[in-house]
């Protein structure tokens, strides 16, 4: 089935408004949820409702309310998010870092009994919209285990890191893990194989079948040192905040069985508190010009070789042929894939991107192709 955003956004809103979530929690958790969406992360979109409903009937998800701010300094919070809808809590406490961070240059929120938040990198975006650098940390129910071990303990633990720069921003947003639960989940879902080298099933032998591997562990991404983060990011979404860690943290699997036990973290730093923001922004441009690969038969968008994801404006406006306005997620293991999102049902542009890319990779496979997004295979 193909969707529009207008009418994902109405959709996604409408079914929040009917099982009686407040209206301005459902702004916020609808624009969170298109923003999953239009990055490709659909196992963190629309896909997790039927888990989100299936947490409301079970009594684990609250509806209506507000947080707590249940400790306070100038530049310190701590919430605990009565078991709210966790975009609503995240995108709330993010706001009060960056205000905090506006007097005070950095701020840090924590937050505990809260849900889950959809994609990490939603929220230090928000910071990159006020230029601001955005650091997002949260931990997760045991999906990963120690390093040469085969029973999870730690989280996938992901990270995002947003950073304003003249004309875009750079932004990086990943489990510690090799991918995401939720990367698990959606393949069960849809009956497909997980790639190879992506989880063990619990006497630690590798396995590419979804419901096994739920049953084992994810690997850390880049060995010890992926693991060293996770471990790291446990202690400061843990203790750090009053959440559980380890083995006690529940809830963000998508079962909905019991109460939500994880922690977040969201730090707001102002650029313009350590130097001018202008030649601040011009810098890290200078980095990421440095960085890129402009490829001149692909005029209107950038290419990279790493796992990383693209916003060429700060908001997705409508694709033209002059002005390549689009974003593009290039993911490198197993292979070369590419999900390139538009934002208007644009058939000439979709043409001009795969003409443009069939050019530079005459061995292109169109996965799939729908009004809004193209998801390829080289």
């Amino acid at each position: 089935m193909n969707i529009s955003v207008e009418n994902e956004k109405k959709l996604v809103k409408e079914i929040l408004l009917k099982i009686g979530v407040a209206e301005n929690h459902a702004e916020i958790i609808t624009e969170a949820t298109l923003d999953s969406d239009l990055k490709g992360f659909t196992s963190h979109g629309l896909g997790r409702f039927p888990q989100y409903i299936r947490g409301i009937n079970n009594g684990f998800i609250e509806t209506d309310g507000d947080f707590e701010i249940v400790k306070e300094t100038e530049s310190i919070a701590l919430i605990d998010g009565h078991s709210l809808f966790g975009q609503y809590v995240a995108h709330q406490s993010m706001m009060l870092a960056i205000e905090k961070a506006k007097n005070t240059g950095i701020a840090a929120v924590g937050t505990f009994n809260s849900n889950h938040f959809g994609v990490t990198g939603y929220y230090s975006d928000l910071a990159i919209k006020n230029d601001m650098v955005g650091i997002v940390l949260c931990n997760t129910e045991p999906g990963v285990a120690p390093l040469g071990g085969h029973t999870a303990i730690l989280g996938t633990n992901p990270v995002a890191i947003g950073i304003p720069a003249n004309g875009t921003y750079i932004t990086v947003d990943m489990a510690t893990s090799v991918g995401a639960r939720g990367k698990i989940l959606e393949c069960q879902r849809k009956g497909e194989e997980l790639p190879p080298n992506f989880a063990i099933d619990k006497e630690g032998n590798p396995t590419t079948d979804p419901t096994t591997a739920l049953e084992g562990s994810i690997l850390p991404f880049g060995g010890f040192k992926g693991y060293a983060l996770s471990f790291m990011i446990e202690i400061l979404t843990g203790p750090l905040v009053n959440a559980a860690f380890g083995a006690a943290v529940k809830g963000t699997a998508g079962d909905y069985k019991e109460d939500c036990t994880k922690g977040d973290l969201f730090v707001a730093i102002d650029p313009s508190k350590f130097v001018d923001i202008d030649t601040f922004k011009k810098e890290v441009r200078r980095i990421f010009d440095a960085n890129v690969i402009k490829h001149e038969s692909l005029k209107d968008y950038w290419y990279f070789d790493t796992d990383v994801e693209l916003h060429t404006q700060y908001e997705r406006d409508s694709f033209t042929e002059s002005s390549g306005h689009m974003y593009v997620v290039v993911h490198s293991n197993p292979v070369l894939e590419i999900t390139i999102v538009i934002t208007d049902s644009n058939v000439k542009a979709k043409d001009i991107i795969i003409e443009r890319l069939q050019s530079y990779y005459p061995q292109i496979e169109i996965l799939s192709d729908n009004a809004n997004i193209l998801y390829i295979a080289l």
